[in-house]
């Protein structure tokens, strides 16, 4: 992942690849493809920090090593609000406890 180029889609909206999956102690519930807004790429500190766009509650804190790839979405895009995907090397587990990553399988 180009970390520079990331560093430029501060508030850009994005939504994750896989999509995030949500837990209530044990048991999974269902999925929402939410909107999470990039609060912060940090190259220095070699972070990403997200910001969950429907619960206000999700703030995870990924690597770079955790993003893959950033592809804009332009159909979404609304006046200077830019749109885009994250496409993720992790699961990331919405739990109670606040998320969770895991590393995906590799191919």
């Amino acid at each position: 992942m180009n970390k520079e180029m990331l560093a430029k889609c501060q508030y850009h909206i994005v939504r994750l690849r896989p999509i995030a999956q949500r837990f209530q102690g044990p048991i999974e519930l269902e999925q929402y493809d939410d909107d999470w807004m990039i609060m912060r790429a940090d190259p220095a500190r070699n972070r990403v920090e997200l910001h969950n766009m429907r619960t206000s509650a999700q703030c995870p804190i990924l690597g770079f090593d955790h993003i893959h790839s950033y592809l804009s979405d332009p159909m979404r895009d609304v006046g200077d609000r830019k749109h885009g995907f994250l496409n993720l090397n992790v699961l990331l587990f919405l739990t109670e406890r606040g998320p969770v990553i895991e590393p995906l399988r590799p191919y």
